[in-house]
């Protein structure tokens, strides 16, 4: 059997939560409710089809929810003091005053921790108007469209990692012998050095170009000066 979820609007929530905070026991804000332009029994009931008992039950909820601890929000989230400054960018020092009670914590703030971490519940089947909408910005899609994309990324880096290790196993050939180049004579070296510039179009084109104008060496008149001078010495 399929219920019928009953939305409560934003404006009768806002009101609620409003009417929360002036009053003094759950009691009061029941009897605020009678008095109230957007929450009484009769507006809800034709507004949202909510009972008689389903409005005692959000005004209670709601009630209960805005007078949380802030510490007991953080222990029923299951966060921690870094987690919810890394997740939200609060200040630890707010953190702990929140913790502690020295502080209050503002009440927008509380309310987005409360929805946010799913705390805030009204009652069996009932939601507030701004959650429902909330749940239909979620693309009917979404699951499927990002397995496709991990898919896609997951074939990206294979074959950047297929080519990288590639280049990186050509190249260090090239630089383990660079560095033992007190080993070699001048003309050993600088053909040595030439092949580096070439090595590239072997990963790159599968063809090695042996040639010195495609050389780091000539490319570079530092390096090439450097090579001039040891032969004239």
């Amino acid at each position: 059997m399929k219920h019928r979820k009953k939305i409560l609007s934003n404006r009768s929530f806002a009101a609620i939560w409003d009417a929360a905070s002036k009053a003094g026991s759950y009691r009061e804000l029941c009897n605020m409710a009678y008095n109230s332009k957007y929450f009484n029994p009769s507006y809800l009931e034709k507004k949202s089809g909510l009972s008689m008992k389903e409005v005692y039950v959000v005004l209670e909820n709601i009630y209960n929810a805005y007078n949380m601890r802030f510490d007991e929000i953080m222990k029923e989230a299951g966060t921690t003091n870094s987690k919810l400054r890394d997740s939200f960018c609060i200040p630890e020092k707010s953190i702990e005053a929140w913790k502690s009670g020295r502080n209050r914590c503002p009440d927008y703030i509380r309310l987005m921790l409360l929805r946010y971490y799913h705390l805030l519940k009204l009652g069996k089947y009932i939601y507030t108007e701004e959650y429902d909408d909330y749940l239909k910005t979620i693309p009917k899609v979404y699951e499927e469209s990002g397995k496709e994309k991990a898919n896609d990324a997951f074939n990206k880096k294979d074959a950047i990692t297929i080519n990288k290790t590639a280049d990186d196993s050509l190249d260090s050939d090239i630089y383990d012998n660079v560095r033992n180049y007190e080993d070699y004579s001048d003309d050993d070296f600088y053909e040595m050095i030439s092949n580096i510039g070439s090595a590239k179009h072997i990963a790159d084109d599968g063809v090695k170009i042996n040639n010195k104008r495609n050389s780091v060496v000539n490319k570079t008149d530092y390096l090439d000066n450097i090579l001039k001078n040891r032969k004239k010495k």
